[in-house]
């Protein structure tokens, strides 16, 4: 999903008809630059979207973290790519 001023999600899962979750792909949000890149695409479109699910898939950062741009606010959640993949096998959900 790319907004009006050209931040894009990389990933909008849908369940039903309505956006179920936003999932953005960063293999390593240590730079702060790069982090708050990521993470603004994804509150944007969560705001934009009405979707409060945002994941951040990550190389082996496993965190919780509120973030606020313009206005615009969310709960994004990082993990590492290898837990959500084992996580889905174990669930025996396809991802």
């Amino acid at each position: 999903m790319r907004g009006a001023d050209v931040r894009a999600v990389d990933f909008v899962v849908y369940q039903d008809n309505r956006v179920q979750r936003l999932i953005q792909v960063c293999w390593d949000p240590g730079d702060p630059l790069t982090r708050e890149r990521e993470m603004r695409a994804l509150v944007t479109a969560g705001n934009d979207l009405a979707c409060k699910d945002l994941l951040m898939l990550t190389r082996s950062v496993e965190k919780v973290k509120e973030f606020s741009w313009f206005g615009r606010s969310g709960t994004v959640r990082s993990m590492p790519v290898r837990k959500w993949l084992m996580e889905a096998e174990s669930d025996g959900v396809a991802r």
